[in-house]
């Protein structure tokens, strides 16, 4: 009995804890997409960067032709220091956030002046426990 007792205390502590950390995983990665996007709508590729983790690369699918186009983390951050990409400032909407342990992906709805994104995108968390961009996969539709 003083064993269950005992036993189902740590588990109340332990999901407990699990809920406060998931919950401030959440809260990092929505200010993280909102930090990544303000900084590529105003072409701030230093803010960039140190967002991005070393294999971070987009993939756009069938965007400007008929196939997906990859873009390692160099080729976009210099597109963005270039001012080929970036500089609408665009509305955030997020529509999803799921976290498992290390691992998190996420769904956001951005809107600009000239096109609408939605963009998938995919975060791991590194050894110093931060949380950075590995992966963006936008769905572009030019608006009318």
């Amino acid at each position: 009995m003083v064993f269950a007792l005992v036993w189902g205390g740590l588990l109340a502590t332990h999901t407990s804890a699990n809920a406060q950390t998931h919950k401030k995983d959440m809260e990092k990665i929505q200010t993280l997409i909102t930090t990544i996007v303000g900084a590529a709508d105003s072409r701030n590729a230093t803010t960039l960067e140190k967002h991005l983790h070393p294999e971070f690369r987009v993939v756009a699918n069938r965007f400007g032709g008929d196939d997906a186009k990859v873009l390692p983390k160099k080729v976009y951050l210099d597109l963005i220091k270039a001012g080929k990409i970036g500089g609408d400032k665009r509305s955030i909407a997020i529509e999803s956030i799921d976290v498992k342990d290390h691992i998190a992906v996420a769904k956001a709805t951005l809107t600009g002046s000239k096109a609408v994104f939605t963009s998938f995108y995919q975060f791991v968390k590194n050894a110093q426990n931060e949380w950075l961009l590995i992966n963006d996969m936008p769905l572009i539709n030019a608006k009318n």
